[in-house]
């Protein structure tokens, strides 16, 4: 899955910070879906920023504790 352009990330913020439409219109204009959105939002609250975060969890693995003995 390809990552949309911070510049597209930054009109869907705005467009929704200036009020006057939900969040379902948005993502219509926008053709992206409403989770989109929603996500969009979120990390601009917390972060301020909207650059595309790197794809995977930071989990680690349940087996990474026994790595050392599987290679051994």
């Amino acid at each position: 899955m390809t990552c949309y352009s911070p510049d597209l990330r930054h009109k869907v913020v705005k467009i929704y910070q200036q009020g006057n439409t939900s969040i379902r219109a948005v993502a219509q204009q926008f053709q992206i879906s409403t989770s989109t959105v929603q996500r969009y939002l979120k990390q601009y609250q917390q972060t301020g920023d909207l650059t595309p975060q790197k794809p995977g969890s930071k989990r680690k693995s349940v087996l990474s504790q026994h790595e050392a003995v599987a290679l051994a």
